[in-house]
């Protein structure tokens, strides 16, 4: 693909590893992470954008008691095992997901409706990561937080090493490392204060991951 930064999230079996990797890449390490970042333990309804197959989303009703949530992610593919797996855990009315290109498109949702965002290894793939994050706080309720975890920059060796333990070939790792490692865990902490958020929070989850969280405070847009 000519953005080294994104996969092809069209091909079935992407969809199917990345389902298969969540527990990897979602475990024990990153949810003691949120857990500790977010000020809110139990919100209500929750959105993912990129949601990729929704485990995410799955894991806000089982471990946070989302009662509704929504998915955002420009796969049809991912969307379809998406609701599958949501399905699981919540009726249809409780779930909605959107086919939506981050680069090009509107955020079709209504203002100040969501409790927790929350975006993984997502910032790194749009070309304008402001203007989203800047969708993205318009959609959520006063005091609603917004939960992003990327790739950061600083350890290309450990990265590669990662990234050929799941399957990648080295050079390919080495060709990806500056465009998924781009922002350093500052740059993502800053680009939060500049889309408005306040009160932001950042933690390292692994040498060449982060995660942080900022709030939208009443008043804001």
């Amino acid at each position: 693909m000519d953005n080294l930064a994104k996969a092809d999230w069209a091909d079935p079996e992407r969809v199917q590893s990345l389902a298969e990797s969540y527990n990897r890449r979602y475990g024990v390490d990153f949810w003691s992470a949120f857990c500790d970042i977010i000020r809110n333990p139990h919100p209500d309804v929750v959105a993912d954008f990129g949601c990729g197959p929704g485990l995410f989303l799955v894991d806000s009703v089982k471990k946070l008691g989302a009662t509704a949530v929504y998915g955002f992610d420009e796969s049809g593919e991912m969307l379809s095992q998406a609701e599958e797996f949501l399905l699981t855990v919540l009726p249809q009315n409780k779930i909605a997901l959107q086919k939506t290109d981050f680069d090009d498109e509107q955020i079709e949702l209504e203002s100040s409706v969501i409790n927790l965002a929350f975006s993984g290894y997502v910032i790194h793939e749009v070309k304008n990561p402001l203007k989203l994050l800047e969708r993205v706080k318009r959609t959520l309720c006063p005091n609603g937080e917004y939960v992003l975890l990327d790739f950061i920059s600083g350890k290309p060796e450990a990265f590669v090493q990662a990234m050929i333990e799941q399957g990648m070939d080295e050079s390919q790792a080495r060709a990806r490392y500056p465009h998924m490692c781009k922002n350093s865990l500052d740059d993502l902490h800053d680009l939060l204060l500049e889309a408005g958020f306040e009160e932001v929070r950042h933690r390292k989850t692994h040498s060449f991951r982060g995660i942080l969280s900022g709030v939208k405070r009443h008043g804001a847009d």
